[in-house]
């Protein structure tokens, strides 16, 4: 039975959405301090890049790496490894479940910074949606125990803050038309292996080497093969038939959070995730919608 090429790249979405939705529990059982988790996930994940650009020879020419080129992969660099950083410390201060699902208001960001930095214009429908999210995560906050306020507000900015650094990385990353999005990746885990070995500790990564195969899984399996699955989804199927499935991400945080660490939110926690969730699921639905109706 063959599968046309539009279904292949939404397995391969699918595929890369359950990864992700996965790295939280990973980077927790590492016991591994965030700085260390980034540092050997850019050493792993880079090897292995670096490996799948040369024997598919994805490398650009010569001609194609311009000043411009290099100051737009630095940025887009710098922005995706500390991401990292501050995404690994709101799952450890917040909770994995709740962390991903404010992580993945970055659509929402996205437009913000495109509005200030890109003289974009926000449409009515994704402004309201905005508001929605932001009501939601208002609600989050609010919801639970109140002497855990400040932990809680603490891994909320953390994601936050984590969210903003991958719509940067994500506008600077767009910008570069001449290179493959693998080939692409690989630089900007390379620039993280140079920052953060700087900021390796030593004793706390020597001292739960027992749990190491938590951060080989995350080079390889969610770094390395969930790029390759991510990129060969968005060559294959077009954005808006893939937007949809983004969903898929929270929800199996949200599922591995309740089952593994016994997840207990409050009414108000979850009427404050289920707003975030449909404010983000109606943004995918409607981008997918007009996809369809572009193509028709």
């Amino acid at each position: 039975m063959k599968y046309s090429t539009d279904t292949i790249g939404r397995l391969y979405m699918l595929i890369a959405m359950i990864l992700s939705g996965s790295i939280g529990y990973f980077a927790l059982e590492s016991q591994q301090v965030s700085a260390n988790i980034v540092f050997v996930r850019c050493i792993i994940g880079a090897l292995f890049l670096f490996g799948y650009v040369w024997i598919f020879k994805l490398y650009p020419d010569r001609a194609d790496i311009t000043f411009k080129t290099l100051l737009m992969l630095l940025v887009g660099g710098l922005t995706l490894v500390f991401n990292w950083l501050f995404l690994f410390e709101s799952y450890k201060t917040l909770s994995i479940g709740i962390t991903t699902v404010i992580y993945n208001t970055q659509p929402f960001i996205l437009m913000i910074l495109g509005a200030f930095l890109l003289k974009e214009k926000i449409k009515l429908e994704s402004l309201i949606l905005i508001v929605i999210a932001f009501i939601g995560l208002v609600i989050v906050v609010l919801g639970g125990d109140i002497q855990q306020s400040e932990v809680k507000v603490s891994g909320v900015i953390n994601a936050l803050v984590a969210a903003t650094l991958y719509a940067i990385s994500t506008i600077y990353t767009k910008k570069i038309t001449k290179l493959k999005p693998t080939f692409i990746a690989m630089c900007h885990l390379c620039i993280g292996c140079v920052v953060f070995i700087n900021f390796v500790d030593v004793d706390n990564f020597i001292a739960n080497i027992p749990t190491g195969h938590n951060l080989i899984i995350l080079g390889l399996v969610h770094t390395g093969f969930m790029y390759i699955f991510l990129y060969g989804a968005y060559e294959k199927s077009d954005i808006s038939s893939l937007a949809i499935m983004s969903f898929v991400y929270p929800i199996v945080a949200l599922s591995l959070d309740v089952i593994i660490y016994d997840l207990k939110l409050t009414h108000i926690e979850i009427s404050g995730v289920i707003v975030i969730l449909l404010s983000l699921i109606t943004y995918n639905s409607i981008n997918y919608i007009k996809g369809n109706m572009k193509n028709a």
